[in-house]
């Protein structure tokens, strides 16, 4: 038989069996040709105890890997020396038992021998399997294991060879933590730190460059450091780049600019990153030193002062081994003890402790010598005996992860100390001053009181702190309290947050209730963490702002709500009922009293009507609008109700208000939202009963309308109307039609009246009535008041070059003749149409001297001066009185035709008109009467000698054409 001796790529030693017939040699093979072989089989023993192979004992004798043989039983019938130094055992030791059962297996690797044997059987081998055994002593030992099964005449043994990795785990262990530690270290650096490749990339950074750079690590990874260099620092940084590039630490100050584009000046460090001793990249750790070169700029002309100062600081930093021996001082360590370094050295730190200080301080050293940070006081005597308050730091010195002495950084505080007995004297002095503070001041420790000034004890009730101490704290707080005062004191005992301030009400001795402000802070009594509180007591304050409350959400006027907290009010009871009426309350003419009687008088009649909407139903609530206006909503009432409430309020409000003595009588229009019919939502319930109480107005006053689906299509067509009319005056929509005015007698065409029409695209005629009122509430009436005084002029100038000279009136609304330029507007219209002033006539309303009579009057005059005429339209119908015709330059009354109409049905009616011509022409005044549909009334009027006529009985509006062709066929047609 030929034995074949392999070494495997692992190094390990495998057996090769080959059918031979010379088998007296054993041959070397290569490494390459052994690669991958596996055992087969190999005869090493004639018995189970017999003689092995020599050569093959002699590579067991020799190799460093421990190799067991176990026999078809796996029991144990050798380990080689290797195997035996490995784990601790004599081979003695192992003969004859279980694989799994000699002692380098722990109790929990059992069930791992049992699963690598069955592996074994399964594939026949098991290679390099990576594990860890038992040594004799206890100790792990790391091992790659390799099995393979040797089979030889109908008889099997099993082979395991071990290899020690122990040194090779263990350095990968020191490796893997290294690397961890520096990851930390660089991620956990107290500075921002950044890696360069060589192209000045950077490829790396911890999250305080992320920050100080304002970039992400997705936008700052692989970008060039250079553009983040202010441009001025450019060239002398990459001089201090390639430096480190050639393996020499720098360290320079730089200005950079963020990505916010702020510029931030950093105190710079490069170190070159060497791998095999070849520099691959730089380190770059930076500190932001912005504020420190503004601060040293700012100092700059103190810094000579104190440049002396720290010079001579009084601290001594030296170093001892771990038995407290001197190994190194600095020169400030001469200065404290008297001592040069030289003589310190070697001797221990002991001698140079106070006695009675030298326990405590031997054990403070000896905790940092076992890796504790400590900072103590204590006592220490210098060269001359004298002995010096001392304030100690010592720090671990750490070599290579161990601990090989100790820093000592002392500070000498003979000076403070005596300063501290000083400040003890004060304190004294300053407990006096807190007991004599006028601001109440406690201290509780455990939740009872334990201290408080006189002015504290006086806040509580008493003259007698005493009375309080030991008391629980919580039994001085109204229990609504309680939980904010727990929290309150965990946060100031646990937590050691110093408090702000915090409204409670709290209580005193005789139980009274009192609001107060408390802020606290932790302090410290006889080493007991306590609580310290300061109190304002802020009740007369709080008493301010409930009146400061109560006037921001009540009218001053008449002492019910305001319009904002009723809609507060109202969105409640819109959540807490599910059915209610919104009233909206205007007075009748309320203005007339105000201008009759004064503001004062005014003012007093509202705070009576806010009393008496008061008392109309108890379910109800109340503001003042403004104004004269007033709205209330009353709970959980149907529409079926809804009038009668309506009806109550304007009976209460209609009867005669007493007023200093005078009676005065005024009435409310009334508009009612249902909730929910209506709507859901305060606003538009508020903006429907205001629709609603318009329409109330408009069917004649002192009465009650509800909101209903019409109203709100006519508010929907307003709205429609509104929108149209900015197009209408965009488009240019509107054309004049003129009604002529006849001379009475002669019926001679004298004059026209300038009437506007809208011709819209889609809805066609749309009348005045419609319009007119929707273009006053959006003042739209000013534009379209322009249009048609300087349209009607420009027709009147076309129609004299015709040769037919006609006065043209114009309507004048309220809002165009209240403008500032309104005179100077008609003087424009004259102006730029070239029509002389006496065929212009302007129609004001008989109700615009009710708004400032003298002013208006001024306007009127001035707008005589021009030489338009003026007449006095509508008359009858408004607020005016027979005093006015005196009063007012005006050229004509024009009455109402609503007093023609009826001249025949009510002779009241022609009574006033005869009383009006024959005022009117007392006053050397004209009259022109509108509205003539009959002959019977053209005649009533030619006999009661008014002047002008118009209407459809004569004429209706006409078109500008049709208008020409009527003066073309005379002015008597």
């Amino acid at each position: 038989m030929r034995i074949r001796l392999y070494i495997a790529p692992n190094g390990m030693a495998e057996i090769a069996r080959l059918q031979h017939a010379d088998y007296s040699h054993v041959s070397a093979v290569s490494l390459s040709e052994c690669k991958g072989a596996r055992l087969m089989a190999v005869n090493i023993m004639d018995e189970k105890f017999g003689p092995i192979n020599s050569l093959f004992q002699g590579f067991l004798e020799s190799t460093t890997d421990g190799v067991l043989i176990c026999d078809k039983d796996t029991k144990v019938i050798m380990a080689n020396p290797a195997f035996q130094t490995m784990f601790g055992w004599e081979f003695l030791d192992l003969a004859g038992k279980d694989h799994n059962e000699i002692p380098i297996f722990s109790v929990g690797q059992r069930d791992e021998g049992n699963q690598l044997h069955r592996k074994l059987v399964t594939e026949g081998h098991v290679s390099n399997y990576i594990t860890k055994r038992m040594h004799r002593n206890g100790s792990d030992v790391h091992v790659s294991v390799s099995l393979t099964i040797v089979e030889h005449l109908q008889s099997t043994s099993y082979i395991a060879i071990y290899r020690d990795i122990t040194s090779l785990v263990n350095s990968r262990i020191r490796i893997r933590d290294s690397e961890q530690c520096l990851r930390s270290l660089y991620e956990h650096h107290s500075e921002p730190v950044f890696t360069l490749d060589l192209e000045g990339r950077i490829t790396d950074c911890n999250s305080l460059f992320l920050q100080q750079s304002g970039f992400s690590a997705q936008e700052i990874l692989g970008m060039p450091f250079m553009p983040l260099i202010s441009p001025t620092d450019i060239n002398r940084t990459m001089n201090h780049f390639n430096e480190a590039k050639r393996g020499r630490k720098q360290r320079y100050g730089v200005t950079v600019i963020d990505k916010m584009g702020r510029c931030l000046e950093l105190d710079v460090t490069n170190i070159p990153i060497q791998v095999n001793g070849e520099i691959v990249g730089v380190y770059g750790i930076t500190k932001d030193i912005t504020e420190l070169k503004k601060v040293q700029r700012q100092l700059r002309d103190r810094e000579q002062h104190f440049k002396s100062l720290f010079n001579h600081l009084p601290d001594a930093v030296f170093s001892f081994d771990l038995h407290g021996n001197f190994t190194g001082a600095n020169a400030a360590t001469e200065k404290l003890l008297g001592y040069n370094t030289n003589e310190l050295k070697g001797f221990s730190f002991k001698p140079f402790v106070l006695a009675e200080d030298l326990p405590d301080t031997a054990n403070h050293f000896k905790l940092a010598a076992e890796g504790n940070i400590q900072r103590y006081a204590t006592r220490g005597i210098d060269k001359k005996g004298r002995m010096l308050d001392l304030d100690v730091t010592n720090l671990p010195i750490y070599v290579d992860g161990e601990i090989v002495g100790v820093f000592g950084i002392v500070r000498d505080m003979t000076d403070i100390a005596e300063a501290q007995r000083k400040m003890e004297e004060s304190e004294r002095r300053y407990r006096k001053l807190v007991e004599l503070s006028p601001s109440p001041i406690i201290v509780y420790s455990e939740g009872k009181f334990v201290y408080m000034n006189d002015a504290a004890a006086k806040c509580f009730g008493t003259n007698d702190p005493e009375d309080i101490y030991g008391k629980p704290v919580l039994a001085f707080v109204h229990p609504e309290f309680h939980q904010l005062a727990r929290e309150r004191s965990r946060t100031v005992t646990v937590e050691r947050e110093t408090l702000s301030w915090e409204e409670m009400k709290l209580l005193r001795v005789d139980g009274s209730i009192f609001d107060a402000e408390t802020i606290g802070t932790t302090i410290e009594i006889d080493g007991k963490t306590s609580s310290l509180l300061i109190i304002r007591d802020v009740t007369e304050r709080k008493k301010a702002e409930a009146i400061v409350t109560y006037l921001a959400n009540h009218d001053i006027l008449t002492a019910i709500p305001n319009r904002l907290y009723f809609k507060r009010l109202l969105e409640q009871r819109l959540k807490q009922h599910a059915t209610g009426m919104l009233v909206f309350i205007d007075l009748d003419r309320f203005k007339a009293i105000n201008d009759t009687f004064g503001h004062s008088v005014g003012d007093l009649l509202l705070q009576q009507v806010g009393q008496r909407l008061v008392s109309v139903n108890n379910r109800g609530i109340f503001c003042r609008q403004g104004g004269d206006e007033f709205i209330s909503f009353f709970s959980d009432i149907e529409e079926i109700d809804a009038a009668s409430i309506a009806l109550e309020m304007i009976e209460k409000l209609s009867r005669p208000y007493e007023i200093d003595g005078t009676f005065l009588d005024i009435t409310p229009s009334v508009g009612i939202s249902m909730y929910p019919k209506d709507s859901n939502f305060a606003e538009m319930l508020i903006k429907q009963a205001d629709a609603a109480l318009y329409a109330a107005k408009e069917k004649g006053r002192n009465t009650y309308e509800f909101f209903s689906k019409r109203l709100e299509e006519k508010n929907e067509r307003k709205a429609w109307i509104g929108t149209q009319l900015r197009k209408a005056i965009e488009f240019n929509e509107f054309e004049l039609h003129f009604q002529p005015k006849h001379n009475v007698q002669s019926k001679v065409i004298l004059g026209v009246e300038a009437l506007i029409r809208w011709q819209h695209p889609e809805m066609g005629i749309i009348s005045p009535d419609q319009f007119i009122p929707v273009a006053e509430e959006t003042r739209l009436i000013l534009p379209i008041g322009e249009w048609v005084l300087r349209t009607a002029c420009k027709q009147a100038k076309q129609w004299s070059n015709q040769g037919h000279s006609l006065v043209i009136s114009v309507n004048v609304s309220v809002q165009q003749f209240l403008q500032e330029d309104f005179v100077t507007r008609v003087q424009y219209a004259l102006a730029e149409s070239g029509l002389s002033p006496e065929f212009l006539n302007l129609e004001i309303t008989e109700s615009l001297p009710m708004f400032d009579f003298d002013t208006v009057i001024v306007k009127l005059n001035q707008i005589k001066s021009l030489g338009v005429t003026i007449s006095l339209d509508d008359f009858g119908t408004g607020y005016s009185s027979l005093s006015y015709l005196s009063e007012i330059p005006f050229d004509y009354v024009k009455i109402d035709k609503s007093f023609v109409k009826h001249i025949h049905t009510h002779s009241v009616h022609s009574s006033i008109i005869q009383s009006v011509i024959s005022i009117a022409h007392t006053l050397n005044r004209k009259v022109v009467a509108e509205g003539v549909e009959c002959e019977e009334t053209l005649h009533f009027l030619q006999e009661s000698g008014c002047d002008e006529v118009q209407g459809f009985y004569l004429h209706p509006p006409l078109t500008s054409v049709q208008m020409e062709k009527l003066l073309q066929l005379g002015r008597y047609s």
